[in-house]
């Protein structure tokens, strides 16, 4: 297996059967990917766009051409992209007339709707999917059925046999060391629960804050602490909607948590909650389910069937605040059983997802030869 990362610059190593292609910024590799265009292309932009920007399309320039260099040497007969970028959907159009099958997984699905009201970043990603989606030579896997079922709406000409359900896995290891972060909120004596992910509009945490208004308002010492972990995107309003809500008891800003230490919190936590407008796959869902501990969340979210076992999940059907707030107490009051909870979220562990594309190559090298003897450029279905 070769490994190219189109993203970032890494240096080559060697992991028994699978090689990690070299694309550090060194002269070997300038050497090997510079052209004249790529000179011609420096010289063109330096003077409208300096420096960094011109360095960096030159430097993508100069790893299309190593990446091409690479798939010729190892003769592939599947290439596998992981998410979009416009280096990818460059390199899906240079494959799309070869016999090399390619696959791209799409981990988000941002879609067609309301595209003029997406920030430039998701407006942009959108776009690519879209050329990427026109494109004829590719497979297509996504991580969640939600996400399937969007992308064959926003566009209904897709072959639907090429669209197939892979979910992501996790190795749910978790070292449970208490950092400094958590020590107060554990002895604060109540149930905790925890709602994991970047402070951002999307992720939605500020109907969370508006739903332990009224669990407090209704339902006073029984109302949960809820811990909010992840980067904070909003310049610190979230925390000052926190204090304005007079929910500092209820309510806490942890922030960012390293990994060596976010098990802790799942150990002490009764639940995992989110009020996310979509998430793709879930993965606090499944890290909670693997400690044990039942989750929360909107069944509109795009992966909320694939994770959902009734011993395991609450959804909740209305996107209201008190509906969010009865679901909250619905968790905590339930008589959950830890062990059923563990063995669902042993079912999304990370063995099952890499047998599970195991089985996805060997199926489209099938497809391959089928072809092949039929001698028929029509895939069979």
């Amino acid at each position: 297996m070769l490994y190219f990362t189109t993203t970032q610059r890494v240096k080559g190593k060697q992991y028994n059967n699978m090689a990690i292609v070299d694309t550090d910024l060194n002269i070997s590799n300038i050497c090997r990917g510079i052209s004249l265009n790529s000179i011609m292309m420096l010289l063109r932009m330096l003077p409208k766009y300096g420096a960094k920007v011109s360095l960096k399309e030159v430097y993508r320039d100069v790893m299309f051409k190593r990446c091409i260099q690479e798939m010729a040497r190892f003769e592939p007969t599947i290439i596998h992209f992981h998410d979009l970028s416009e280096q990818t959907i460059r390199l899906l159009k240079y494959y799309e007339n070869s016999k090399v099958k390619c696959i791209l997984t799409l981990h988000i699905y941002i879609g067609k709707r309301d595209r003029k009201k997406l920030g430039e970043r998701y407006y942009k990603l959108s776009c690519l999917e879209e050329c990427a989606l026109k494109l004829k030579n590719i497979y297509l896997s996504v991580i969640s059925s939600g996400m399937r079922l969007r992308i064959l709406h926003d566009y209904p000409d897709l072959d639907s046999s090429k669209i197939t359900v892979i979910m992501d896995g996790t190795d749910g290891s978790r070292k449970k060391i208490l950092g400094s972060k958590s020590g107060e909120c554990f002895s604060s004596g109540k149930k905790i629960l925890l709602c994991i992910g970047t402070i951002m509009k999307r992720k939605n945490q500020e109907q969370v804050l508006r739903s332990l208004v009224i669990c407090k308002r209704e339902y006073g010492d029984q109302c949960p602490m809820v811990l909010f972990l992840g980067n904070d995107t909003t310049d610190g309003e979230f925390e000052a909607s926190i204090k304005n809500k007079k929910i500092e008891d209820v309510a806490k800003y942890i922030g960012c948590v390293p990994a060596e230490e976010i098990g802790a919190f799942y150990e002490v936590a009764t639940g995992v909650i989110s009020a996310s407008k979509n998430e793709a796959f879930g993965l606090t869902f499944i890290e909670g389910f693997l400690h044990g501990i039942p989750c929360l969340y909107f069944n509109d979210i795009d992966s909320a069937d694939d994770l959902f076992d009734a011993c395991a999940v609450i959804k909740i059907k209305n996107r209201g605040d008190d509906e969010f707030a009865q679901g909250i107490m619905r968790l905590v009051k339930k008589k959950w059983d830890s062990n059923l909870i563990i063995s669902h979220g042993e079912k999304f562990c990370i063995e099952s997802t890499s047998k599970r594309y195991e089985q996805y190559y060997l199926e489209i090298e099938g497809l391959n030869h089928e072809t092949t003897r039929n001698g028929s450029s029509e895939t069979k279905k």
